[in-house]
């Protein structure tokens, strides 16, 4: 769709818009109608409309698109000719009548090979169906619209997306690993823990656009100017979020429909993490690649980029879990103890005896290396927040319990 509108703009002005993703940072896009006075006001609200830089706030088919150019006979639309804006103003060479002319000539053309684009898709389709009734499932959106495999028939890092929430979710099956490492104390002891059953694990940090969808405000918003920029873009991390927060938000989509959803134990985290790795990091022990996997103090807060990054920019895990390293720390249930001795050996999050502080896992963009490993633990207490720690949600096929945090001794 964005595509298709860039054509039509870019037919009607001479102007190639940007993608949505860089006019998200800075958009400098201009209605035609300011352009040019004399292109119609309802051609250039359609235009607009199918170059949102929010896909939602597009027309959902290239039908709709035309639909809402032809139904309102913008093209053949009379209007008043009026001065451009004067910021605006490109070259008079060409009289008002012949520019005007020569717009909604390149107007009807554009729309003309719109329509064709459109009988071509619409034939492709048909021939792809061939001569078998329509059946209207098999046309859904993969994962949107089904229900998850049984888990014996899941295979480590399958995507599905659940169509009760919208969240995407990789596949973490049933199995053991070693947990922790010699590196630092309160990752020692080293030890076996096994999961009797497999979870889910969302693919990302809980983006800003999952959080105004479900909870409806941005905290990140509200902080603006203090010691970090904090972009307020769809596919950024959602920070400046409480383990509260974090715990309300996964009952929340357990309310909504959702089953299982709950903040991830500390032994989920690092077990999605390491995604069968054995090393420092999910790929291995050599540091030099992990530039490759995470937002961290060599790719951001050294070169100037002190603020979160878009999810899914660098290389996922082989489980498909994006930004395990680096990024923003998330959140997990456990109270933090300063070693593992008399841990939970089943995977389940360690809640007593309680603690002043919870843990969260990661590393950030201003984290150094050796804080991004897959074994390195953090905390803070759960009543903390800050530009640089989000949290992603678990899921297990059995309702979960909610846990809402207690306060520690």
């Amino acid at each position: 769709m964005y595509g298709a509108a860039a054509t039509f703009y870019n037919l009607i002005t001479g102007i190639v818009p940007e993608n949505a993703i860089e006019r998200e940072v800075h958009d400098t896009l201009v209605p035609p109608a300011r352009l040019f006075g004399d292109i119609p006001a309802e051609l250039s609200n359609a235009v607009m409309r199918a170059l949102s830089t929010l896909p939602s706030q597009r027309h959902r088919t290239v039908n709709e698109f035309r639909d809402e150019l032809t139904g309102k006979k913008v093209l053949a639309a009379e209007s008043t000719p009026s001065e451009p804006d004067s910021t605006t103003m490109l070259s008079r060479s060409r009289s008002p009548l012949k520019r005007r002319s020569l717009r909604l000539g390149i107007g009807t053309v554009a729309l003309a090979l719109l329509t064709g684009l459109i009988g071509f898709v619409v034939i492709r389709d048909r021939l792809f169906q061939g001569a078998a009734p329509e059946d209207p499932g098999a046309r859904a959106a993969p994962a949107m619209n089904t229900l998850p495999k049984p888990a014996s028939d899941r295979k480590p890092g399958e995507v599905w997306t659940d169509p009760a929430t919208g969240v995407e979710l990789a596949w973490c099956p049933a199995g053991s690993f070693m947990m922790g490492s010699d590196a630092l104390n309160d990752e020692t002891p080293m030890h076996e823990v096994s999961f009797a059953q497999g979870f889910w694990m969302q693919t990302t940090e809980v983006t800003q656009a999952l959080w105004k969808r479900v909870v409806g405000s941005k905290p990140w918003v509200a902080v603006r100017g203090g010691a970090h920029e904090v972009p307020d873009i769809d596919d950024c991390p959602g920070i400046y979020v409480t383990l509260y927060d974090a715990q309300l938000f996964a009952n929340e989509l357990n309310r909504r429909g959702g089953v299982g959803y709950h903040v991830p134990s500390e032994a989920e985290w690092e077990y999605a993490c390491r995604a069968g790795s054995t090393g420092m990091f999910c790929f291995g022990d050599d540091e030099s690649v992990l530039a490759e996997y995470a937002w961290y103090e060599e790719t951001a807060a050294n070169i100037g980029e002190k603020f979160v990054h878009r999810v899914r920019l660098k290389r996922p895990n082989a489980w498909g879990l994006y930004d395990m390293h680096g990024g923003v720390f998330e959140w997990c249930t456990d109270w933090y103890h300063s070693t593992y001795a008399a841990a939970p050996t089943d995977g389940s999050p360690w809640l007593t005896p309680p603690t002043s502080s919870q843990v969260n896992r990661g590393g950030c963009w201003a984290s150094s290396a050796g804080s991004c490993r897959s074994a390195n633990r953090n905390d803070y207490t759960p009543a903390s927040f800050g530009s640089l720690v989000g949290f992603r949600v678990a899921k297990s096929d059995a309702p979960a319990t909610e846990r809402p945090p207690q306060p520690g001794s």
